[in-house]
């Protein structure tokens, strides 16, 4: 590796540098009408306590982006944080946002795509033609219009099915349960700073 650096460094257009650790993730539930701006003044002057031992210099809070929930009035902001913070966040289990006390879930980094089910791409740059249900791996059909799911047969992850793990394939592509996305996202985390 380090004999690529060099060949690399020895090329002036070339620039050559570590890759950086990205801060961690993690999401609440708050109500929509707040703006990304008031999300992150209000979890910074209603939870002083969590961080008033830390330097304001090391403190990074950004709206990374924000999920959609089911219920119209929410929705879930991603936040980027320090690493600092998103420990004692996550120590806390729970922030002061607004009016409201709100848990704290970490986010993992890991991307999956919503049309082929595979990881580190999101559907808007996927490449296969067609979506693959996400609960019976079936690609003539989406989860919506399922039959399998309807008559409330069990699940095949294809993900799993791919990977050759069929006897553990019996869960949907975006559960937590797949080993396939459990490693994927291990690898995913590994490079995120977290303290």
């Amino acid at each position: 590796m380090e004999a690529i650096q060099n060949k690399m460094r020895s090329r002036k257009e070339i620039k050559v540098e570590a890759a950086k650790a990205a801060n961690p993730a993690h999401h609440e539930r708050v109500m929509a009408y707040h703006k990304d701006a008031d999300i992150i003044e209000n979890v910074l002057a209603q939870n002083k306590h969590l961080v008033k031992d830390i330097n304001l210099k090391e403190v990074t809070i950004r709206v990374r982006y924000r999920k959609r929930a089911r219920n119209q009035l929410q929705c879930h902001p991603v936040l980027e944080l320090s690493p600092s913070v998103h420990k004692r966040f996550l120590e806390a289990g729970k922030l002061y946002i607004d009016l409201q006390k709100v848990a704290v879930y970490d986010q993992s980094p890991l991307v999956q795509c919503a049309k082929c089910l595979g990881f580190g791409h999101t559907k808007a740059v996927c490449g296969e033609k067609t979506a693959t249900c996400s609960y019976c791996a079936d690609k003539t059909h989406e989860w919506e219009k399922c039959p399998r799911r309807k008559q409330n047969e069990e699940p095949k992850c294809k993900n799993c099915w791919e990977n050759g793990i069929k006897t553990e394939a019996n869960h949907e592509a975006f559960s937590n349960k797949c080993k396939v996305r459990q490693k994927w996202d291990e690898i995913a985390r590994s490079r995120i700073a977290y303290c």
